[in-house]
């Protein structure tokens, strides 16, 4: 009777061993502090005139603004035979990659102060604001660098082609990648023999650059 009542017991226990002695594994790992950021598209642009490649000082300022984002440049006193050189330096100071665009647009072309000289060759037909002759007579030469290695494309002709607007369809836009900058270097001069026909003349010349996605 004893062995009867014992064996059920010793069965119980038995499964219950081997009930327990199963089990899954087990690894848990966590990712935790994911950032995210979005990245900057901001362009500089400085203007600076190379000291040696003028022979009227003086004549040619750069206007510079705290941030160096809206750099102009103002001609004074100019006379036939100047000559200089400007240079746009267009910084994609930012992290993302950018898609660099120029435009130019020449404004405000007028005659100006008349001289009787001036009249004498044009008549007394002229006003203040009647088309002036200057940006007709100064003679444009660009050259582009991208990261100082110069770009394949270079331009010669007159100021008279940024009225009333002009594109270098051939150059722009061009890629600007972050960290990098394009420069553009304009050489301008004054033939000599250009006369008394540009006396008090003046026009305003505009740049729009642009950096896209």
């Amino acid at each position: 009777m004893k062995k009867v009542l014992l064996f059920p017991i010793a069965l119980i226990l038995m499964l219950g061993a081997i009930g327990a002695s199963f089990a899954f594994f087990e690894d848990t790992e966590t990712s935790t502090g994911n950032m995210f950021i979005a990245g900057t598209l901001d362009l500089d642009c400085v203007v600076s005139i190379p000291a040696e490649y003028t022979n009227c000082p003086g004549k040619v300022t750069v206007n510079e603004s705290a941030n160096g984002l809206n750099d102009y440049v103002v001609f004074s006193n100019l006379a036939p035979g100047d000559y200089g050189k400007i240079v746009w330096t267009l910084t994609n100071i930012g992290s993302i990659d950018g898609i660099l665009d120029v435009l130019y647009q020449g404004i405000n072309d007028y005659d100006g102060v008349k001289s009787e000289l001036e009249i004498a060759i044009e008549g007394t037909g002229i006003t203040e604001t009647t088309p002036g002759e200057l940006n007709d007579n100064m003679t444009l030469d660009t050259a582009y660098f991208l990261n100082n290695v110069q770009q394949p494309y270079t331009w010669h002709g007159t100021m008279a082609v940024c009225t009333p607007t002009w594109t270098h369809a051939d150059s722009f836009p061009k890629t600007l990648p972050a960290g990098l900058n394009y420069r553009i270097e304009w050489s301008w001069s004054i033939p000599s023999g250009v006369g008394d026909i540009i006396q008090g003349d003046s026009f305003v010349l505009n740049f729009t650059m642009s950096l896209t996605q």
